[in-house]
């Protein structure tokens, strides 16, 4: 809750001068959002995205970004933006759009869909599902190298979690992983997926014993 509370009071900070205005076109938009995506979980990122210095372009950032996103520089106020609630309630309508998107067969809109509830997630459990939907749809799409980047950052973003929710969804992200390089004849990586799966999963088991 602490580190909550600085990111909202560095995304206060932020609102006076964006930093988070990645590509200078004078606002913090969606082309901000993909640009800091990118750099989510990288371990040699671009320190422009640690927005709250911390070492680490994660969640933290994430939430510092939501807080600012919609600032026009050039006006030098903020646009409206949904509250918690109000984000909510839109990312489960994104996220059922998506997945009717998805049913059709209708790619480009569903990839766009889940770029905007990962931009309108409020918490880790929501920014981790995206990412791992994001990169099933990307693989229904044929995009499997797209869809390899998405679900890394999962792993990579949210691999030190303790929430069960979460794990499970690490799990299912490292099965869908081995699967992919082993489509793509690298077993050597497959097999190191398949054996985090393991990992990922055995905390809860002895959770429920």
């Amino acid at each position: 809750m602490i580190q909550f509370l600085l990111t909202l009071a560095l995304a206060g900070q932020l609102s006076a001068n964006p930093k988070a205005d990645f590509d200078n076109n004078g606002k913090v938009d969606f082309a901000d959002f993909l640009l800091l995506a990118n750099q989510f979980g990288v371990e040699q990122f671009d320190p422009r995205f640690d927005l709250d210095s911390n070492g680490a372009v994660n969640i933290d950032d994430f939430v510092a970004f939501a807080e600012v996103f919609g600032t026009q520089l050039s006006a030098g106020k903020k646009a409206d933006v949904p509250k918690d609630t109000e984000r909510e309630f839109a990312v489960a309508k994104l996220e059922s759009q998506a997945k009717a998107h998805r049913s059709k067969k209708e790619f480009a809109e569903a990839i766009e869909a889940y770029k905007k509830v990962l931009v309108l997630a409020t918490d880790s459990l929501s920014m981790a599902r995206g990412f791992k939907e994001l990169g099933l749809t990307y693989w229904e799409a044929d995009s499997l190298d797209q869809a390899i980047q998405m679900l890394e950052k999962v792993l990579l973003g949210f691999g030190e979690s303790t929430d069960k929710e979460i794990r499970y969804e690490l799990a299912g992200c490292a099965t869908v992983l081995g699967q992919a390089f082993f489509l793509k004849q690298d077993t050597t990586r497959a097999k190191q997926y398949w054996k985090q799966i393991s990992v990922y999963l055995s905390p809860l088991e002895r959770g429920s014993q």
